[in-house]
């Protein structure tokens, strides 16, 4: 597996301008820009995206537990969540709790681990016990379906999911 020093190489410019090609392509001139895409073709190189997305501190995937995966009531919600994450280039990873605190907390501490971005909750069940002043430590957190007032966090309601996917898909991420 090639490097990007060694795209830099075979371009003949410097790491960060095969970075900026690759990242910000409206940055470099076209011949550049060029360049660089004829030495990435040859040298077969492939980002890694794992080390990209560590310096970004993000991970691109949010998880969405699920009480249940078996009722059919969840599969038009699923299919919502992963049609507008596609859009903004997340990935999502179903965790089915089957109503299990355990399987719940595990899929949490993905979030908690930096693995994941946010959650989405379709559930009653709140797989953690917070107080109101801890509850600013929680990470990206969205209710949907269901709702606990004990959180102080982002409510969806069914009735204004479909809303919500039209006018604001960002919020769910």
């Amino acid at each position: 597996m090639a490097t990007m020093k060694e795209v830099a190489q075979l371009a003949g410019v410097s790491t960060a301008t095969v970075s900026r090609a690759l990242m910000n392509p409206e940055k470099v001139s076209s011949a550049t820009r060029k360049r660089v895409e004829d030495a990435v073709l040859e040298s077969g190189y492939a980002p890694n995206s794992l080390a990209r997305n560590l310096r970004r501190n993000e991970s691109k995937t949010i998880i969405v537990i699920v009480p249940d995966i078996c009722d059919p009531y969840f599969s038009e919600i699923i299919r919502g969540i992963e049609d507008t994450a596609a859009e903004h280039n997340y990935l999502v990873l179903l965790g089915d709790s089957n109503q299990q605190l355990k399987r719940e907390s595990t899929f949490v501490n993905l979030v908690f681990t930096k693995q994941a971005d946010g959650m989405l909750l379709l559930g009653a069940d709140v797989p953690f016990d917070v107080s109101k002043p801890e509850q600013k430590n929680l990470p990206p957190l969205v209710m949907a379906c269901e709702y606990a007032p004990e959180l102080d966090v982002i409510l969806i309601s069914v009735k204004s999911f479909a809303a919500l996917k039209i006018r604001q898909p960002s919020t769910i991420i």
